[in-house]
């Protein structure tokens, strides 16, 4: 017997097979549509010993939980700018990737600047791989219902996540963004996630756009010197001999960041025709990579240099001990 539900419009909304004909019918006092709730149907006694109606109270069962994930995701998300968001989103770590993956999937749908947002910066946080197909949706078009300024906040969000996930397909987008992008925030950020993923392959990408745009060489530097390996200490060298000194000067604090003795000779060497401002920043590069060269060098800046500011950064770096422990600090 065949035993039909359905919604106060008159669409089909449940039907059910049972293999008894005696087995008293199932009452359908309200059906909603797509969420249906346990308080809507009255379930005859017998009912729970046929396997057709096990199955139905597991699917709303389920769609209640679906529901409740849904509400508790969108609460911990709507507000991305709140002091509490970080601590809202850690919250969301005891549920599972792949249920989180759907939840997000379905708040994309239709989501507000500020849920747009949250995403963005919660995929990140969470170290989601498996949803960074959402982030670079949240790149390419943030809404196009959304002021300017709430598109360019979600985009450095996602960027940003983008660089936290590492996924390989982030790091496709990324490198696509640093090539065409004309906003140097944007580019700026990205050079920042690129440095955060870490990978040799994007040293070449980095280097080359520290040498077409200086403005961006603080950030490319930086990326460089989290990045590490021989191709970043060479493009860190090779930036010293740049004849933009934004380039030089981003070079020399890597390098200190770095922490590699071999850049020693050429950051000596570099001083040797620098201005008093780029001698002090050599200085205190040398404290940073520490070692015996290193403390030869700032011994005779201290004796030689003709500028007290220099002869005082270099007394300062000796002093600190980081030069006699070989470490950084």
């Amino acid at each position: 017997t065949s035993y039909r539900a359905s919604s106060p419009e008159g669409v089909p909304a449940l039907t059910l097979f049972l293999s008894c004909s005696r087995v008293p019918p199932i009452c359908l006092s309200e059906v909603s549509r797509p969420n249906v709730h346990m308080g809507d149907l009255y379930i005859h006694p017998l009912l729970p010993l046929f396997p057709t109606c096990a199955i139905i109270d597991s699917a709303i069962m389920s769609r209640k939980t679906q529901n409740e994930l849904h509400e508790r995701v969108t609460e911990a998300l709507s507000y991305p700018d709140a002091p509490e968001f970080d601590e809202s989103v850690d919250g969301l770590r005891e549920i599972s990737p792949d249920d989180l993956k759907v939840a997000f999937e379905e708040l994309m749908h239709d989501p507000d600047a500020g849920l747009a947002l949250g995403i963005a910066k919660a995929i990140g946080r969470l170290g989601l791989i498996d949803s960074s197909h959402l982030l670079v949706v949240l790149v390419d078009e943030p809404g196009k219902w959304f002021s300017h300024t709430e598109r360019a906040a979600i985009r450095l969000a996602a960027v940003e996540s983008l660089g936290l996930v590492k996924s390989d397909r982030g790091t496709n987008v990324l490198m696509e963004i640093l090539e065409t992008t004309q906003d140097e925030l944007l580019a700026a950020e990205t050079i920042k996630s690129l440095g955060t993923i870490g990978s040799p392959r994007i040293v070449k990408r980095v280097l080359e756009a520290m040498n077409k745009h200086p403005h961006l060489a603080l950030s490319a530097a930086g990326a460089l010197a989290q990045i590490g390996g021989e191709e970043a200490f060479h493009a860190l060298i090779s930036g010293l001999r740049h004849n933009d000194e934004m380039v030089q000067s981003a070079s020399v604090w890597a390098l200190g960041e770095l922490g590699d003795e071999r850049a020693v000779e050429f950051l000596v060497q570099s001083a040797g025709s620098g201005d008093p401002f780029f001698r002090s920043d050599v200085a205190w590069s040398l404290g940073r990579i520490g070692g015996i060269p290193a403390r030869l060098a700032l011994g005779a800046a201290c004796r030689r240099d003709p500028e007290f500011s220099v002869r005082q950064e270099a007394a300062k770096a000796i002093r600190s001990g980081m030069v006699l422990k070989g470490k950084r600090s």
